[in-house]
């Protein structure tokens, strides 16, 4: 009886020892979760700070127009923000927020600079920003400039007279916005070097479907006239007036008040020998042509009437011709026909 008693007492003893270590070890793991989390919300505190202690340099360098610096900064805080996850997440959003306008502004920069290449790579960088983060305002933007810096370098190789190259530049215009008509301009530009017609007529339209302004549209105008009238000038030197006239008449499909176009026609019928038209089309250019510059179409008018046996009509014009390059040959005409 003694044994069981005793027996008894000491798993009794245990037990007490084993329920007192248990509960001490519940306190202890208490303890060391709340220090823990102690610890974590200390040093989530700290991170939070530190990460807007880069943003808050971010925005000093955004004050100071240091762009690229505050590009650097702005991605450090969201990269860090990132870590510390959502005790973060309004910071993130501000950081956010600000770069794309960031990398906007530098592009901005250098297209100011004409560091043309570079501004593009940049505006390229900011679309892709800006749809990472959700800000369409920026993105739009960017695709507005990217046509125009490529025609701008397009612009330079036409000067170089590097043709294809410049073709390469409007190509990746065009990419970006197929309905942009300063690059059909620079198309229709390298046409009129190259001698096509047929391109330049082509481009020509695509700028008056597409500019909405105007300005463009005027400017391509204004270059598909002349070049029709130049050619034309230069078949008439040959001797090749039909050619001639052709190429003058499509000049006006450009714009019809242009004396140097008439007056070309004038000369090209008096080739043709078709006076009439020629006394036509030299009155149009009279109506419309400076006073100072009027003697070469009298002379014209008084070949026409010289080629049609009217002698008085003839020297009445070639009497006008008292300025200019013609004055030395409507003088002999006047000795010639014994003008009164």
């Amino acid at each position: 009886m003694c044994k069981i008693e005793d027996f008894v007492l000491n798993n009794i003893l245990i037990i007490n020892t084993f329920e007192k270590r248990l509960d001490l070890m519940r306190k202890l793991k208490t303890l060391l979760t709340t220090v823990a989390i102690m610890l974590t919300v200390g040093v989530i505190g700290q991170t939070v700070n530190e990460a807007g202690e880069i943003y808050n340099q971010a925005v000093q360098n955004i004050k100071a127009k240091d762009y690229s610096s505050a590009i650097k900064s702005l991605e450090e805080c969201i990269d860090m923000c990132d870590i510390i996850g959502g005790e973060a997440d309004d910071l993130k959003m501000q950081a956010e927020k600000q770069l794309p306008n960031m990398y906007y502004k530098t592009a901005a920069g250098l297209y100011k600079k004409k560091k043309y290449a570079e501004a593009i790579e940049k505006f390229k960088q900011t679309i892709t920003i800006s749809e990472k983060y959700d800000n369409p305002t920026y993105v739009k933007k960017s695709k507005k400039f990217i046509p125009a810096l490529y025609n701008g370098l397009a612009g330079a190789k036409i000067k170089a007279k590097e043709y294809d190259e410049a073709n390469k530049y409007i190509a990746s215009a065009l990419e970006y916005n197929p309905k942009f008509a300063k690059a059909y301009l620079s198309k229709a530009i390298i046409a009129k070097e190259l001698g096509d017609s047929e391109a330049l007529k082509e481009n020509v339209a695509q700028v008056v479907a597409n500019d909405k302004k105007g300005k463009t549209k005027a400017k391509a105008n204004k270059l598909a006239k002349k070049y029709f009238i130049t050619i034309g000038a230069k078949d008439i030197q040959a001797s090749k007036y039909a050619s001639a006239i052709t190429k003058i008449n499509e000049s006006f499909a450009y714009g019809d008040q242009d004396a140097s176009a008439y007056y070309y026609l004038s000369v090209a019928y008096n080739g043709t020998k078709n006076y009439a038209k020629a006394i036509e089309n030299a009155n149009k250019a009279l109506k419309i042509e400076k006073a100072s510059k009027k003697a070469k179409i009298y002379y014209e008018i008084a070949n026409a009437y010289l080629g049609m046996d009217n002698k008085p009509k003839a020297c009445e014009n070639y009497k006008l011709v008292t300025s200019g390059s013609m004055v030395s040959a409507a003088k002999e005409q006047l000795k010639v026909l014994k003008c009164k």
